[in-house]
């Protein structure tokens, strides 16, 4: 019996050593009406290991792409039907990878893996070839939430959001860091003027969608949220939207596909050389 008991207690903290958690104080102020959302779909990836990022390649329909840092290799799923194609490539070059994201660019598409070790981002092209790191805010430790589009990358840290220009050539990144409104932000996304944010955080709104200002800074009142019920511990994982629905994906769960009460009233414009990217 006590053999028992002690093999469910290695079974306990073994699965509990995969979940990360960002431990931070505070709380998510709502936007000024809060949203809804219905779940349209939701289906078991089934990863090979501890995964927390997500994103849609924008430019290959029904494209989704999981980060597994379980076992260091990227893996694309068909949305339309929530399988494996079967294409993968390994993170390389020392990334700890936690979320991910993808943009396109007149000089190459790019994906965007935020290193879960130090303040770290690598980049890789749209095949998954690596194309270079790029460092992270200075009073970041690490990089949780990553998310490119508009010209510019974001992220968020420990009660911290930053910003930076970076169009897809540069060889590193000018940040603006402030106080963040959000606590304990895992992902984050970008589709056309509009920043998506994703949150563990319980019994409040954990999903947000910001403006973004004609400079590339971000409006920090958001202008939707809602929140996210469906597992303990909320939205704590990716998050991409499609410009119809919203895909949120909480760390080693399920990927959820949702209807929002919400529509973006700016969408892509062709003059800036890409779409969206996600967190």
């Amino acid at each position: 019996m006590k053999a028992v008991i002690m093999l469910l207690l290695c079974l306990a903290l073994a699965a509990s050593a995969t979940t990360r958690i960002i431990e931070e104080s505070g709380s998510n102020e709502p936007a000024s009406t809060k949203g809804t959302y219905t779940i349209l779909d939701m289906w078991d990836p089934d990863m090979p290991g501890s995964t927390y990022g997500i994103a849609l390649q924008d430019d290959v329909a029904n494209s989704l792409w999981l980060a597994c840092w379980g076992d260091g290799y990227v893996y694309e799923y068909d949305v339309s039907t929530g399988s494996p194609t079967g294409d993968n490539w390994e993170i390389t070059n020392g990334i700890n990878a936690d979320d991910m994201c993808y943009c396109e660019y007149g000089s190459g598409n790019q994906f965007f893996i935020g290193d879960y070790e130090f303040s770290n981002i690598g980049v890789f092209d749209d095949s998954g070839v690596w194309v270079k790191a790029l460092t992270g805010p200075a009073s970041f430790s690490n990089v949780y939430p990553i998310a490119a589009g508009h010209d510019m990358l974001y992220a968020d840290r420990h009660g911290e959001i930053a910003w930076g220009a970076y169009d897809g050539t540069g060889a590193s990144v000018t940040w603006t860091v402030v106080a963040s409104p959000m606590s304990a932000c895992y992902g984050m996304a970008v589709y056309g003027d509009y920043v998506f944010a994703c949150c563990g955080e319980e019994g409040e709104d954990n999903i947000f969608i910001f403006n973004i200002n004609a400079d590339g800074s971000l409006d920090l009142t958001p202008v939707w949220s809602c929140e996210f019920v469906e597992i303990a511990g909320g939205a704590n994982g990716g998050i991409d939207y499609d410009g119809t629905n919203l895909w949120v994906y909480p760390q080693n769960d399920m990927v959820y596909k949702l209807d929002i009460d919400w529509s973006p009233s700016s969408l892509e414009n062709s003059t800036w050389g890409h779409i969206k990217a996600d967190f």
